[in-house]
């Protein structure tokens, strides 16, 4: 069976339309499961509102995922995995953990609040430098949009994106977008819809975990991007997008959408 795959439409040089760009980044778990959601719910509803798309995908390549805390124990991630979205660019970096050796040795001067001898913080700091490599190339190549889409490949989007409410409400403030679920006292950092100083802020934030860490004493990622959004003066709105989290053996994470989450999750 052919797998089956994201679908872009074609940007036109001369498009003067409102324009988004839909940033993946992380590890694509299981994309068989989850493109379809991602197309229907995430990327149809900017083209239906008019909106012109361009995408870029920055992906960790990881052969084999072994966790405890969410159950993937020594489960292989298959190549098809990392084929298939169909991004205007595409960026894949075999994941290695040199790459994090400074980030996680500031953290353990602090306390690990997960306590599992910071193997979540060290997959937080993964992923951020996903992000961040994709928010690079988007400065070094120029691709300015008047809309940034964030959005983890390994998520299972229930809800379609009311696209014209975003443009709304984010075109207005200059803000972001994000999930009010599963804050655990900052924000929610699985998605996101921001306008373009906004999406810089999102996207940059692991430059701020020195001090982050030293004001808070310790690394978790929600009330990390909620201190890098404030250190920007950013305003921040409801997404109002629910999504659960597919692990690399097919399972789908049950969440809790509820607006008060009040202690540190994993990754």
């Amino acid at each position: 069976m052919k797998a089956q795959e994201l679908e872009f439409p074609q940007k036109s040089a001369t498009d003067l339309r409102l324009s988004i760009t839909v940033v993946l980044f992380g590890m694509p778990r299981r994309s068989d499961l989850t493109i379809e959601s991602i197309q229907g719910n995430m990327i149809s509803p900017c083209v239906e509102a008019g909106l012109s798309v361009e995408s870029v995908a920055s992906f960790n390549l990881v052969h084999r995922v072994s966790s405890a805390r969410s159950g993937e124990l020594d489960v292989a991630i298959e190549a098809q995995s990392y084929i298939g979205f169909g991004a205007d660019y595409t960026l894949i970096k075999k994941q290695d953990h040199a790459d994090v050796v400074e980030l996680v040795e500031i953290s353990k001067r602090y306390r690990d609040v997960y306590k599992d001898e910071w193997v979540s913080v060290r997959n937080c700091f993964h992923q951020l430098l996903s992000l961040k490599r994709a928010w690079k190339f988007i400065e070094d190549n120029q691709i300015r949009s008047n809309f940034y889409l964030f959005l983890r490949p390994d998520l299972l989007y229930h809800d379609r994106l009311d696209v014209p409410r975003m443009v709304t409400a984010v075109g207005a403030s200059g803000g972001v977008a994000l999930p009010f679920w599963h804050s655990w006292n900052g924000h929610n950092d699985r998605m996101a819809f921001a306008a373009p100083p906004a999406a810089a802020a999102y996207a940059n934030r692991v430059d701020l975990v020195p001090a982050f860490c030293a004001k808070a004493g310790f690394m978790q990622p929600e009330q990390l991007l909620k201190f890098a959004l404030c250190e920007a003066g950013v305003r921040v709105h409801d997404i109002g997008v629910t999504a659960s989290r597919v692990r690399a053996n097919g399972s789908i994470k049950r969440e809790e959408f509820t607006k008060s989450m009040h202690k540190p999750r994993s990754q």
